[in-house]
């Protein structure tokens, strides 16, 4: 415990920035499949989740994320594994970008937990769909005639991520990185390139002095190259089946949370992004909101056998 608390305190430290290419997401700590491959198959089952985002609503051209994620256990020839599929859709003023991977983890056992070793595969399509308004008459140049104006371009290319994943009954930690590739894309006016993404995350889970409740710290830290994102979250759970809690993103934002796990592992999470840079007097505060579901196949069944009366 102490080493996890260590390490908390680690990846809270720091002055905050922020800068990346890659979605803004609040329900991070439900979110793993898209970060880190890693974490495909860590619950045992097979999981789904649908996020859907909208930031700083009011501001004209504001992010619009739309996630969905499923990761199951598998274990093909006797190998513990993890495998799934992540697909985003990133609308940011005038980009309308889309990926998605195929996600594979290895997992074996590892101290008092396990260890994922992931890989992702996939491809990234960037599209620039801009509307701009030019003054008449022959002192401007129409956008299609300026080589220093964008146009409406869409380019596909290759993929790359990886990450490791430690996890027990009580505490995690993982360590990954998107875009490892760095694709360029050679539109028809300019080359622009994914931004290799590092992230790390931890999180514990420990009992509260009052029964059915217990409290969940994590950290989660984003970082480009030159600039990170810090943030910290705390949700109090009771009875294993509702949820609230705040996250505070350094500099950016202070997030409320919660959520309520239904019957048949279904769960349904909201968060509320408050800003507190000089954004907050352009915006409304941003929305998302979550839905998890988890459920139990079996793709290892062995053969099963009854017995006939007409042969007893």
């Amino acid at each position: 415990m102490k080493k996890i608390a260590i390490l908390l305190f680690v990846l809270c430290i720091g002055t905050g920035l922020s800068a990346q290419q890659f979605p803004q997401f609040s329900h991070n700590m439900f979110n793993m499949m898209t970060i880190n491959p890693g974490f495909a198959g860590s619950s045992g089952e097979m999981r789904a989740t649908l996020i859907g985002r909208q930031q700083w609503v009011g501001l004209e051209g504001a992010p619009n994320t739309n996630l969905f994620s499923i990761d199951a256990a598998v274990n093909p020839f006797g190998i513990r594994s993890g495998v799934g599929i992540n697909i985003v859709q990133d609308k940011i003023g005038f980009n309308d970008d889309f990926y998605m991977n195929l996600a594979y983890s290895y997992r074996t056992d590892l101290g008092a937990g396990t260890l994922g070793i992931g890989l992702g595969l996939g491809l990234a399509n960037i599209s620039l769909k801009p509307t701009w308004v030019i003054p008449d008459g022959v002192n401007f140049t129409p956008a299609d005639s300026d080589p220093s104006i964008p146009d409406e371009n869409s380019k596909m290319g290759f993929d790359l991520n990886g990450g490791i994943y430690y996890y027990t009954s009580k505490y995690y930690a993982g360590i990954s990185t998107v875009h490892i590739t760095q694709t360029s894309f050679e539109l028809e006016k300019g080359t622009p390139s994914l931004a290799r993404h590092y992230f790390l995350t931890a999180g514990v889970t420990l009992p509260l002095p009052f029964p059915l409740y217990e409290i969940s710290p994590s950290a989660f830290i984003k970082f480009d190259g030159t600039a990170a994102q810090y943030s910290v979250n705390a949700l109090v759970t009771y009875n294993k089946k509702i949820w609230g809690g705040v996250t505070y993103r350094l500099g950016d934002a202070v997030v409320a949370m919660a959520g309520i796990k239904l019957l048949n592992g279904l769960k349904i999470g909201y968060a509320y992004d408050l800003s507190l840079n000089k954004l907050r007097t352009y915006n409304n505060g941003s929305h998302e909101i979550m839905v998890n579901y988890q459920f139990n196949i079996n793709f290892d069944k062995t053969p099963q056998y009854s017995k006939s009366v007409r042969f007893l």
